[in-house]
């Protein structure tokens, strides 16, 4: 990035024959700050990992020569930030600055005679495009934890016949004797990761916050919740075991038990037919 031109909140980024127009709605006001040279890599005074004295010359190296800082004249409890991007050829002009408006539950947007609205409790909202309505994504797509064991596909296809597994039964055959086993399950399983958790083993996971799945690190855990770390955020947040669904479960199990017999008889129960053939491979 080079150092843009204008005054905020209308930027303007100039790239050979192309233009790229940054206006900053949110935060209302905000302060933005362009950092160049020395001050590239640096925050609040204070250097960051890469020191600019090692890095070439921006001129000729493919580096940032700008970095642009938006921050809110006061800190609230919660502060909304959104820009809005528009590229354009040379002969661009600067196009108008968006209407935007919050409220308790949405921020609204109106480019020309679109109409945006982000919800802002939750993932999703709606575009409004020439009368028509559509709703935008309400999950963010996260790519999902790798297995602990990348062979175990090979070794249950290669399995002998009389001790390869069976599969688990389709969703919407659970007997009720695996419900039961699944819930005997579900509270081992739950005594691993507390005692994990609380022996200091402090894994990944992937759990739904604010209505999203959300990469975390387990910090802690007790029988009433468990505690998860998300980076950016400087306390942990505690979620209640029961608003924990199945499959997330799973995911956070299986990170502090070996017991595949276990996990296995845990997803039957509860429905989750690919992971049980997985955790039947193990076992």
């Amino acid at each position: 990035m080079k150092t843009p031109s204008g005054t905020a909140p209308n930027l303007v980024e100039v790239n050979g024959k192309g233009k790229l127009f940054i206006q900053t709605l949110l935060p209302a006001g905000a302060e933005v700050k362009l950092n160049t040279g020395k001050n590239l890599y640096a925050y609040n005074g204070s250097e960051g990992p890469v020191a600019p004295a090692r890095l070439p010359d921006p001129a000729s190296a493919n580096i940032p020569e700008c970095r642009l800082e938006v921050s809110p004249k006061s800190a609230a409890a919660t502060d909304y930030f959104l820009h809005v991007l528009t590229t354009g050829d040379e002969n661009a002009a600067q196009p108008p600055l968006p209407d935007c408006k919050v409220t308790g539950s949405e921020v609204a947007l109106t480019i020309g005679t679109t109409h945006l609205h982000f919800k802002t409790g939750s993932v999703g909202g709606a575009i409004e495009i020439g009368g028509s309505k559509f709703e935008l994504a309400s999950r963010i797509a996260i790519q999902p934890l790798p297995p602990v064991h990348a062979a175990s596909s090979l070794a249950a296809a290669n399995a002998p016949a009389d001790t390869a597994a069976s599969p688990a039964k389709p969703k919407d055959e659970i007997s009720g004797d695996d419900k039961a086993a699944a819930e005997k399950r579900y509270a081992e399983l739950k005594t691993a990761v507390i005692q994990g958790a609380s022996s200091g083993k402090k894994m990944p996971a992937v759990v739904d916050l604010y209505g999203a799945p959300t990469d975390v690190k387990v910090a802690g855990a007790d029988e009433k919740a468990l505690a998860v770390a998300v980076e950016g955020l400087p306390d942990s947040i505690k979620i209640p075991w029961e608003k924990i669904d199945a499959a997330h479960f799973y995911q956070v199990a299986r990170r502090y038990s070996d017991d595949h017999k276990a996990l296995f008889d845990y997803c039957v129960g509860s429905g989750l037919r690919k992971e049980a053939d997985i955790e039947a491979s193990k076992r």
